[in-house]
């Protein structure tokens, strides 16, 4: 992947000195880092329950281990707010180095995509638990068998709004090559990004392949994000020390 950070003037807004774009990628690629690792941790400790026409199997996982959802989702909840926030700041040192045309639009998206999240994982980690302990094993009550699915359809939509954000910020990145600071490959961000879109609605249709297809659709993106997040983090130099 080529993310990385170049240039080494000291203070020349855009560049990879010590201006105020400097600044907002370094915090950018901090809040992406720690978004980034709640977010994964919490997504491997989370019960599998990627079926849309299974509520009580979502019940059932509740009531296994309540405290446990509880966690996950609060922990998810801090990971996508950092999320949302990074990329935030990515438009904001590419706005300041002048070079910010998509990623405008990119930190509109993760605002939206946070919008969404929050109430949901509200929702789940709040609500969940109570329903679970009235509810029978392996039943649902019928609302929330059509809750459900509009549940962890907003999951899917938020995550693909994530992705078009990352998209837009690697646009903008790109054209930073002429004058140093922070750049991505847009290809390779492409190549990264884009299989996830898919992924998520055959995820969708076939839920029994769930795990393998979002597995095989995320991670090249999640990767590809983490890097870059690291390497704004470290700052000027980071990427040849």
């Amino acid at each position: 992947m080529e993310a990385g950070v170049q240039g080494t003037g000291r203070t020349r807004t855009g560049g990879a000195g010590r201006g105020p774009a400097a600044d907002s990628w370094r915090w950018a690629g901090r809040l992406l880092v720690a978004g980034g690792l709640l977010a994964a941790a919490s997504t491997v400790l989370h019960p599998v329950t990627l079926d849309p026409g299974n509520a009580a199997e979502v019940l059932d996982a509740v009531r296994r281990a309540p405290e446990r959802w509880v966690a996950v989702h609060v922990g998810l909840g801090l990971g996508v707010a950092a999320w949302s926030l990074g990329w935030f700041l990515v438009y904001q040192g590419l706005r300041e180095a002048g070079r910010a045309r998509w990623s405008g639009a990119g930190a509109m998206l993760a605002t939206a995509a946070l919008a969404v999240w929050l109430p949901l994982l509200a929702l789940e980690a709040a609500g969940l638990p109570l329903l679970a302990r009235a509810a029978r094993p392996d039943e649902s009550p019928l609302w929330f068998d059509v809750a459900w699915p509009a549940t962890l359809a907003g999951g899917y939509v938020a995550t693909w709004l994530y992705w078009l954000a990352g998209m837009a910020a690697a646009w903008d990145l790109a054209s930073l090559a002429p004058t140093g600071g922070p750049r991505v490959s847009r290809s390779m961000a492409l190549a990264a990004l884009l299989p996830g879109l898919p992924g998520m609605v055959l995820a969708w249709l076939f839920p029994h392949a769930a795990v393998p297809l979002l597995l095989a659709s995320l991670i090249p993106g999640a990767l590809w994000a983490l890097v870059l997040a690291w390497r704004l983090a470290r700052g000027p130099g980071g990427s040849r020390r």
